[in-house]
């Protein structure tokens, strides 16, 4: 597992500029294969073909990840630690989940949770995708957050 800001801001820039990634035009979403290209890239292969609800079930419960206090994420993710901000369907009361990776850089502020939020890379539905905005732009509630436990 690789634990370095430069090489997953790296891996994080070529998957956003993915087109293949986007949402199409009929509102298919990629959240969940982008977010585990970034991981296979930096060495996690274990979510490969799970959708973002599935990726929930397995990360909530997994000793792999570890679940991480928003607050905690923004240092962490400045180190390298891989983290992953994830809802369920269930939670998001939507018909999928989402899902997304933590990226370095100064942590944004959101008014409506009234908290600092760590900065993502997301790729939603239209409109939701950018590079390196807060998690409050990602989320309409604040997501719970796991950093992979052989990068912390």
């Amino acid at each position: 597992m690789i634990k370095d800001p430069v090489v997953l801001n790296k891996v994080q820039d070529g998957v956003f500029a993915n087109k293949d990634y986007w949402p199409t035009e009929d509102g298919t979403t990629f959240c969940n294969v982008a977010t585990q290209d970034v991981l296979k890239q930096l060495g996690y292969n274990a979510l490969e073909g799970f959708t973002a609800d599935g990726m929930y079930d397995f990360i909530s419960t997994s000793s792999d990840w570890l679940i991480k206090p928003m607050a905690d994420a923004i240092d962490l993710v400045q180190e390298g630690t891989v983290l992953v901000a994830i809802l369920p369907a269930a939670k998001l009361n939507q018909s999928h989940g989402h899902v997304n990776t933590l990226t370095p850089g100064s942590a944004d502020f959101s008014g409506k949770w009234d908290s600092k939020t760590p900065l993502c890379m997301n790729l939603g539905r239209v409109g939701t995708c950018f590079r390196a905005k807060g998690e409050n732009w990602a989320f309409q509630i604040p997501p719970e957050i796991y950093a992979l436990v052989s990068t912390l």
